[in-house]
């Protein structure tokens, strides 16, 4: 019975299908549209395929090829090391500006020499004394040297100076007062030559200086002494002169033998006088010894009058002056000249005093560490060299990658 109405049915089914699929229109199918990438995959697409190519060019090639020609190319360098100090005999003064200079004020003479040596290494003119010498621009240009490293042909001075720079090391240590010298050279012997040749020219540097600090300590002394002695020797000249026109070698003696006189002249008037009393006593006024000692006494009283106007000055002498202008003139003459011949003793007690604050004061080389042929190389130095250049690449590296993550999120 099923199966007659299935039958029955199935007509009618058949003709619902067709009708159905006669009112349902055609659908074409179109091609399916892949989706945009996201901005965040795009980065993520850029990490994953130019990052490590960025990293490989950026910080890989660079280490290996500096790796490469350190290890196989570079040339040996061969380094001399020199250790000298500046000494001398310098006493350091115990006052307030020598406790702060030994509290860090200003610095010694003895370290500013040390400074001064330690520019000096690195100065030009030590190059052109040292080029003179030992011919820098030949040991630095010898073929058996790397393309890289070898100094070219025909340089400059200043050229010459850089180079020279790079390869030699100064350092002063300030703790010791000790100063470092490392000259570097691509051969043993060329190296140790040119390490004491350096070290002769410093120690030619470090005479000059302590000979010319000797010198301005002694100057001013060396100059008070030549005024000093020119002032005594004019004072003498003075004298001289003075002497030549009296006539008289010593004004004071002159003047003691005319006082000396004008006593005696005195004592014999004295005399007289006496006598002529004891006479008057039992003479006449006009009685013959009595007039003989009159006339002696107006004679002497005469000469007692010439010998004072001579001295005081109311009688000229031949020259046209008095001895007590004389003797006023002398003793000025004679105060100038003590007082010069004083200050020339003082100025050569000063000059004295200089001189041995001068030598106490003298500097000297005193090389504790001498130049020695070395037997192997120092340079170049591989692992550092491959580390240094691994770290700014890297460096360099990350610092462009952040600078382009930065700008691309700013642009977008």
């Amino acid at each position: 019975m099923s199966k007659e109405m299935t039958d029955k049915h199935a007509p009618k089914a058949k003709a619902n299908a067709a009708t159905n699929s006669a009112q349902k229109p055609n659908v074409v199918p179109l091609p399916k549209r892949e989706a945009e990438p996201q901005p965040a995959a795009q980065a993520s697409y850029w990490a994953r395929e130019w990052l490590p190519i960025s990293a490989l060019a950026v910080i890989a090639l660079p280490t290996l090829i500096i790796g490469l020609y350190l290890a196989f190319f570079a040339s040996d360098r061969y380094a001399v090391e020199v250790q000298f100090a500046i000494r001398g005999q310098e006493v350091p003064v115990m006052d307030v500006a020598g406790i702060m200079n030994a509290f860090g004020g200003s610095p010694s003479q003895t370290a500013s020499d040390s400074y001064i040596v330690s520019d000096y290494v690195m100065s030009r003119q030590l190059v052109e004394e040292l080029d003179q010498i030992v011919d820098l621009r030949s040991i630095y240009r010898k073929s058996h040297i790397d393309f890289f490293s070898r100094l070219g042909a025909d340089v400059s001075m200043e050229r010459l100076v850089e180079y020279w720079r790079s390869m030699t090391t100064v350092y002063f240590d300030q703790t010791k007062s000790t100063i470092s010298l490392e000259v570097s050279a691509y051969s043993p012997e060329d190296a140790k030559r040119i390490a004491e040749e350096t070290l002769r020219l410093v120690r030619i540097l470090v005479n000059r200086l302590s000979e010319e600090s000797r010198n301005d300590a002694l100057r001013g002394a060396l100059a008070d002494v030549e005024r000093a002695e020119f002032r005594v020797r004019t004072m003498r000249d003075e004298m001289r002169r003075f002497r030549e026109e009296q006539r008289i070698a010593d004004p004071t003696t002159s003047a003691g033998s005319a006082q000396n006189l004008i006593t005696s002249i005195q004592q014999e008037i004295s005399q007289i006088d006496s006598q002529l009393g004891s006479a008057r006593a039992f003479m006449d006024e006009d009685a013959p010894s009595i007039v003989v000692l009159r006339a002696q006494r107006e004679s002497l009283v005469e000469q007692l009058r010439q010998a004072r106007s001579e001295i005081d000055g109311s009688t000229r002498m031949e020259d046209g002056g008095s001895i007590a202008t004389m003797l006023s003139r002398f003793e000025e003459l004679e105060i100038e000249r003590e007082f010069a011949q004083q200050a020339y003793s003082a100025a050569l007690a000063s000059l004295e005093r200089a001189r041995g604050e001068a030598n106490r004061t003298q500097r000297y080389l005193a090389v504790f560490v001498s130049p020695h042929q070395p037997n192997e190389a120092r340079y170049p130095l591989l692992f550092r060299g491959i580390m240094t250049v691994l770290a700014f690449s890297a460096l360099a590296w990350i610092l462009g990658i952040l600078t382009y993550f930065g700008i691309r999120e700013h642009s977008a």
